[in-house]
């Protein structure tokens, strides 16, 4: 499948993709960045329509039926549109407000290949993306990945550890927020972000016992400009 015949399957449907539009979206980046946007654009949507009806706006509409039918169809026009406008305003916001752990998940879920492969990486590698959030690692850390990533507020990095529980992605995000600590279950993981001397960082994994042993290899190994806590 081409990613143009791909495009057309999620526009239609991106819950009801054929088992060929799946199969392609696991084999490309960008079409599976383009399904995450997509679903978590609906969920959004959802989730802002659920607003109460408000009193007599039924009976306003109603009112219609005391013109003519030329006014009538003027009517249904102007309401549709009114209520269409009231869609895309309460969207809005859901679709510009993603955290940076949001951004942080949506750029893993894109890139599933980062932790089935395995590649040599030196310590070098991994401390120079690591100086870009303040830290450095003496000895070597359990890395089957390591490279930099372009994320929405900037240039990241993107390492993935090695757990006893599965494979962990380590997240560099130094032109994110500071200071900011925060805590996610969704689209089957579970992350949590944290504030480096230079931005923050994610641990993004697929089980608690995952997640727990990459923060205490990184609470044990890492080195910071000044002292932090995981």
């Amino acid at each position: 499948m081409k990613c143009l015949h791909f495009q057309r399957e999620l526009n239609a449907d991106p819950r009801h993709l054929s088992s060929l539009a799946r199969k392609h979206a696991e084999e490309c980046p960008d079409c599976a960045r383009r399904l995450v946007k997509q679903l978590n654009f609906e969920a959004s949507m959802v989730d802002s329509l659920q607003v109460a009806i408000p009193d007599g706006l039924e009976d306003r509409i109603l009112l219609n039926t005391r013109f003519s039918n030329n006014k009538r169809h003027t009517l249904y026009a102007v309401a549709a549109t009114i209520v269409l406008s009231v869609v895309i305003a309460l969207a809005m916001p859901f679709i510009n407000t993603q955290t940076e752990l949001d951004m942080a998940i949506e750029h893993v879920l894109a890139e599933p290949k980062h932790l089935i492969e395995t590649k040599i990486v030196s310590t070098e590698q991994v401390n120079e993306l690591l100086a870009r959030v303040g830290a450095h690692s003496e000895t070597m850390l359990p890395v089957t990945y390591a490279g930099t990533c372009d994320l929405p507020n900037g240039k990241g990095g993107h390492i993935v550890i090695n757990t006893n529980h599965g494979r962990v992605t380590l997240m560099l995000m130094p032109d994110g927020k500071s200071g900011v600590v925060e805590h996610k279950e969704i689209n089957g993981v579970i992350a949590e972000m944290y504030a480096a001397r230079n931005g923050n960082y994610s641990l993004i994994a697929s089980s608690s016992a995952a997640l727990s042993e990459a923060k205490s290899i990184l609470a044990t190994r890492l080195q910071w400009s000044t002292p932090k806590q995981i």
